[in-house]
């Protein structure tokens, strides 16, 4: 139910971006998302280079004043909870990464720097550079959960999640924290009960 547009409207030179939640019958105008644009997992909605649009209706936009970001990756932690997306301005050599968990359906504070690695234990490193040469670099050490595909962690074999696995855990977790989302809007919309319904029956199966 989200539909996004670029108009230009009547004796305008620039065109305009929106994002209209045909449920909620609301528009956001998100002219970021010209240059990007993508779809977050399980049909949760959008995120753009400085922001997200979730299907609920709930936008946010970070305070990112870097323009022309593309899109150049997704890294997709092992437990399948948290999706890292890299966007790269090719002129400034500047990256920002938006790291979306889907449970708790939400970015936290978004990553700006010149360059970055990651590695097999989940570690990253971050540096930024000065706008004049410099001798030094300062590069942060980061603990994260995007693992590489060949480390190996420790794993109870003989529990039950064990026997789920991960990846479907983590998918009723978002579930169900998109229930309570559901449950506790205060602005509701035709069909809300429907939808809770819906979300609800999909859970116990």
């Amino acid at each position: 139910h989200i539909v996004v547009m670029k108009i230009r409207p009547y004796q305008e030179k620039d065109f305009r971006y929106l994002i209209y939640n045909a449920k909620l019958e609301k528009v956001n105008r998100v002219d970021s998302i010209k240059d990007a644009c993508i779809l977050l997992p399980e049909s949760h909605g959008l995120i753009f280079p400085n922001g997200y649009y979730l299907q609920t209706g709930e936008c946010k936009s970070f305070n990112i004043e870097i323009a022309d970001m593309v899109y150049e990756k997704e890294i997709i932690s092992p437990n399948g909870e948290d999706h890292l997306y890299v966007f790269y301005n090719r002129e400034e050599g500047v990256y920002v990464l938006l790291s979306y968990n889907t449970i708790r359906q939400c970015i936290e504070n978004p990553f700006i720097c010149h360059g970055y690695s990651c590695f097999e234990d989940g570690t990253m490193l971050f540096f930024r550079a000065g706008n004049e040469p410099q001798k030094h670099h300062v590069v942060q050490v980061w603990q994260t959960t995007y693992y590489g595909p060949d480390y190996s962690m420790e794993i109870k074999h003989d529990s039950e999640l064990y026997k789920i696995g991960n990846k479907d855990i983590v998918r009723c977790m978002s579930e169900c924290s998109a229930l309570l989302s559901l449950i506790d809007k205060k602005d509701g919309y035709i069909n809300l009960y429907l939808d809770i319904n819906k979300k609800a029956q999909d859970i116990r199966d």
